[in-house]
């Protein structure tokens, strides 16, 4: 699923296809490179996904946002304006659940507003960055409680799988839930996560037997257009191998997702959660929990692949403000 280059290709190549099976073996695979496609095989073989059909499109729709196929084929109004809003989303199956998920919000007759809200480049031009208009669209529309634990998520790497205890429990450290009468802060954590799976932000992955969502993933567009965003207004920042980062001082999210970072300019004392995934940061970086960490809510080490230090622990002491380890 979602193949981007040739060495993933021959990797998964030698395991499908072993020299020594006579058997014949078949693989599917996903790719949005036309080009890496003509690669993996022969042009006969290649299928091109189409937008989905009027009807399906339409569906769609309904489904997410329960209205009933009789009450649209009964109303006229309401027939016209799901066959704008499908017709406006390019007819694309992303689209249509990420705008659904926001009218299934609002009252019908507030459709037609929101409709006129909706960018029209999706129409002839399904791009990533359409698509990132819709998607901006539809966090401009969050409650502003679903806003930081929406971006939040940008600190995941792609198609990670996030268990849902590990998200709630850290919203909760960063201050993102409170408590309301008669509700204890973890079931108000666990109300904005199937909020956003209702609304089709993030895709459910393990599904306990009783319909409880145990896991979710972020649809790897989606994830982009949230990491953009995140970006764009200061909240988390990633680190990758061998790049030079400078940041604003009023980031407060900071993530690795690789050991090499050559220099990072920020303000350590204003991080609020410092999250790990694989090797120990290298570089000029502050010491693997530094006491420069001095408002560290959360530190995220679950996915870190080193040995820790007696100074490490020594350190972690240090942090009176710590919520989540």
């Amino acid at each position: 699923d979602d193949l981007w280059t040739i060495d993933a290709w021959n990797w998964i190549h030698d395991i499908a296809f072993p020299k020594i099976n006579n058997r014949g073996s078949r693989i599917i695979i996903k790719t949005r490179d036309a080009g890496l496609a003509g690669r993996c095989t022969s042009e006969s073989l290649i299928y091109h996904l189409e937008p989905l059909h009027i009807d399906d499109a339409i569906h769609l729709l309904l489904a997410k946002t329960n209205i009933r196929l009789e009450d649209m084929e009964n109303d006229e109004d309401l027939g016209s304006i799901v066959t704008k809003l499908v017709k406006r989303c390019g007819y694309l199956p992303l689209a249509i659940l990420t705008i659904g998920g926001i009218l299934a919000t609002k009252k019908i007759m507030e459709w037609g507003k929101f409709y006129r809200e909706l960018p029209s480049e999706l129409e002839s031009n399904p791009s990533l960055e359409a698509m990132r208009r819709m998607v901006t669209l539809s966090y401009n529309h969050l409650p502003s409680h679903l806003k930081p634990c929406f971006l939040y998520l940008s600190i995941f790497p792609e198609d990670f799988e996030i268990q849902r205890g590990r998200l709630v429990d850290r919203w909760i450290a960063e201050g993102f839930v409170r408590a309301t009468d008669g509700v204890n802060i973890e079931d108000v954590g666990n109300s904005h996560f199937n909020e956003l799976i209702n609304r089709s932000l993030i895709q459910p992955s393990k599904v306990s037997t009783d319909g409880v969502v145990k896991r979710c993933r972020i649809h790897d567009i989606m994830r982009d257009i949230i990491v953009s965003i995140s970006r764009e207004e200061n909240f988390v920042l990633l680190t990758r191998e061998k790049i030079t980062v400078v940041a604003e001082e009023s980031i407060r999210h900071l993530a690795f997702h690789g050991s090499k970072c050559s220099k990072i300019c920020l303000e350590w004392n204003h991080l609020r959660s410092v999250t790990l995934f694989g090797d120990r940061p290298v570089g000029r970086t502050p010491a693997l929990c530094s006491p420069q960490f001095r408002m560290l809510r959360v530190l995220d080490l679950e996915d870190a692949k080193f040995k820790f230090t007696q100074n490490d622990i020594r350190n972690i002491g240090l942090l009176r403000h710590m919520k989540y380890l």
